[in-house]
């Protein structure tokens, strides 16, 4: 393998209404099926990058969850899950109800993600809830309290809420050694932060990474909108940041490209693989 690229998802490869344009799936398809190495490195689930990508031709394997999963997209299956050790879970859980907030908690077990929550407590939980349960068919598990997930392989905390809510929790939580935190603005919303918690072996760096050693590019090239993307950013070779990128990751790139609304990954890939055809 020569050359793999790696996208990010919401705000880099979809447009602003979380899909992947028609004409881009088009492209990507044709370009993978002529030989393009072309992967994805997100935040979301399996279950959401599977029907959202189902266009795309996808074969190789993805960084998911920011790292947490590695997915094989050909078969469907998990390659690599990084759970958080059971003593963190507590800490964690400990912090969110003494800053009185709910997450959503992901677990992998025979082969199988489910999200637990104990309660939709505020609107924001209650429609990513009933779009990833209605419209990609999601896993959800309500509990007793958060408490109950003490005794599951617990891969990902994800929280959704203003940066006002959000800060004095991800300070909180920053003082834990053993797990890593990704904090950014949601793409979608000028008023809410994802807040998400993983291994500390976890990351989009390490996913990245664990592509490398399992596929063998000589160079890797990313492509990102927002700071989830910096780690990746890290290791790749060449990176290039979406006009619609955050400044800090702007800086950070090799160069800047077309919009997510400019079908700019995409353009991107067409100039440099039928130009080294």
């Amino acid at each position: 393998m020569k050359d793999l690229y790696i996208s990010d998802l919401d705000g880099t490869l979809l447009t602003d209404n979380a899909q992947l344009a028609p004409q881009t799936a088009c492209e990507l398809r044709k370009m993978i099926d002529s030989g393009l190495d072309f992967t994805i490195a997100t935040a979301r689930t399996a279950a959401t990058v599977t029907e959202i990508m189902k266009d795309a031709g996808l074969r190789l394997p993805a960084v998911l969850m920011n790292g947490a999963i590695i997915y094989d997209m050909a078969k469907g299956r998990y390659l690599r899950t990084e759970t958080i050790a059971p003593e963190d879970v507590r800490s964690i859980i400990e912090y969110m109800y003494a800053c009185e907030l709910q997450s959503f908690i992901y677990t992998v077990e025979d082969d199988v993600m489910t999200a637990y929550y104990e309660k939709l407590s505020t609107d924001h939980m209650r429609c990513f809830y009933e779009e990833r349960k209605n419209r990609y068919n999601k896993r959800f598990v309500q509990i007793n309290s958060l408490y109950d997930t003490l005794c599951l392989p617990v891969v990902y905390f994800s929280l959704l809420n203003t940066k006002d809510r959000l800060d004095p929790f991800y300070r909180k939580v920053c003082e834990i050694d053993g797990i890593t935190v990704v904090y950014y603005r949601d793409v979608y919303s000028k008023e809410l932060w994802y807040l998400e918690i993983l291994s500390g072996k976890a990351s989009k760096r390490s996913g990245a990474e664990f592509l490398r050693s399992m596929l063998k590019p000589e160079r890797m090239i990313c492509f990102g909108d927002n700071l989830n993307d910096l780690p990746l950013f890290e290791v790749c070779e060449r990176k290039f940041a979406v006009s619609n990128a955050a400044p800090e990751l702007k800086r950070a790139a090799d160069g800047v490209i077309g919009s997510n609304m400019e079908n700019g990954v995409a353009e991107f890939l067409k100039r440099e693989f039928y130009e080294n055809k």
